[in-house]
Order: structure tokens, then C-alpha cells, then sequence
């Protein structure tokens, strides 16, 4: 499956997961244990990317107070 767009929020991850985990226990629809599991997967790889970027952030802001 492809990753969700950039704009999706971990809000919005959390959300899909709940309702996906909602319909698996109600529902018994097992069928959605691979949907689950790439959500999961997108909420571990969008905290990671802002991770980084906040890494990146810190170092360039380090650089510029470095130059003044």
C-alpha cells in the first residue's frame, strides 16, 4: 500500500485506527488485520519524520546562533 499523504495528522492516524480496531472487535472483521497493522506502521513513520525534522530544526538552529 502506498504512505498516506504528508497532510494526515497523527490525529487523524490515531482516529483511522480506532475506528479500524473498532471494526475488527465489533465486527469480527478480521479481514482488516493488514489495514491495522499499515496504520501502525504510517503513525511509527510520521512520528519518526517529525523526529528528524525537528532534529534537522535544532541543527540549523545551532548553525545560525553559531554565525551571529
Amino acid at each position: 500500500m502506498p504512505d498516506l499523504p504528508h497532510h494526515v495528522t497523527l490525529e487523524e492516524i490515531e482516529s483511522f485506527l480506532d475506528r479500524t480496531a473498532l471494526e475488527i472487535t465489533e465486527a469480527g472483521a478480521d479481514c482488516l488485520l493488514p489495514i491495522f497493522e499499515w496504520l501502525e506502521h504510517q503513525l511509527e513513520a510520521k512520528k519518526q519524520r517529525q523526529t528528524t525534522m525537528d532534529a534537522i530544526r535544532r541543527r540549523v538552529a545551532k548553525k545560525m546562533e553559531a554565525r551571529a
